[in-house]
């Protein structure tokens, strides 16, 4: 298997990986979370760039399965944790894809180059999981739910439509 810089050796992106990797940082060295605040911070820099790019969402079984507790078990490298691991149940990047080829802007794994795709899930370790990749993310139009005078202006991926209906929110547009 080719590694990515045998695959593309000269990397037009690299400028701009480096370049959010910049303004990510130190940010995205703490592991316990804002996976996908970088990601929608990367996205917007990508954008504004105006590479087409997508965003990559993994998740653990206990994100998906009421009959699973099993997470990502990632390696602390700040030491934070009381037991040197962190568990993850879902992580994010932005990914983008050249003639057929993915690569993942993710600087929790590496810092130095995007990563390709099974590169990328290597570092999750677990045999069981579900990927979803968002459509390429063009332009944003973001949902803005409403219940009484109180708005919820992001939602994360695993809230879905229907419990915040139920729950007594309505949808409205900004």
């Amino acid at each position: 298997m080719l590694t990515l810089k045998e695959a593309v050796p000269e990397l037009a992106f690299q400028p701009v990986f480096d370049e959010i990797r910049r303004t990510l940082y130190p940010v995205y060295r703490y592991l316990q979370g804002n996976c996908h605040c970088n990601a929608h911070l990367a996205s917007l820099i990508l954008r504004s760039r105006g590479i087409a790019h997508k965003k990559i969402w993994i998740f653990a079984p206990s994100r998906y399965s009421v009959k699973s507790n099993e997470s990502f078990r990632i390696y602390d490298r700040n030491q934070i944790s009381p037991n040197g691991w962190i568990n993850w149940g879902y992580h994010v990047a932005p990914m983008i894809s050249i003639e057929g080829k993915d690569f993942i802007f993710d600087y929790n794994f590496s810092e130095t180059s995007p990563l390709s795709l099974s590169e990328w899930l290597s570092y999750f370790c677990l045999n069981k999981f579900k990927c979803v990749i968002e459509g390429q993310i063009i332009s944003f139009s973001i949902p803005v739910w409403k219940m009484k005078n109180r708005y919820l202006t992001t939602v994360s991926i695993l809230w879905r439509e229907s419990v915040l209906k139920m729950a007594g929110w309505k949808r409205v547009w900004q």
